[in-house]
């Protein structure tokens, strides 16, 4: 019984933290428009594409 308990409750631990961590990508997803700066790591290595990457740090050299 305790054995069964403790795998269920680490189970559920697991399951919280790969929710935790996944959540803000998920959110991005569904977002309708995106407002963001470079500063935004996340938010600007999701949405920006590599092309326009390239290119602003081509444009600060």
């Amino acid at each position: 019984m305790r054995k069964s308990v403790a795998v269920a409750m680490g189970v559920i631990l697991a399951a919280g933290m790969v929710l935790t961590a996944v959540l803000p990508y998920v959110k991005m997803e569904f977002a309708s428009s995106a407002h963001y700066t470079e500063q935004d790591t996340r938010q600007y290595e999701y949405y920006t594409p590599d092309l326009l990457k390239k290119y602003q740090n081509f444009k600060k050299l």
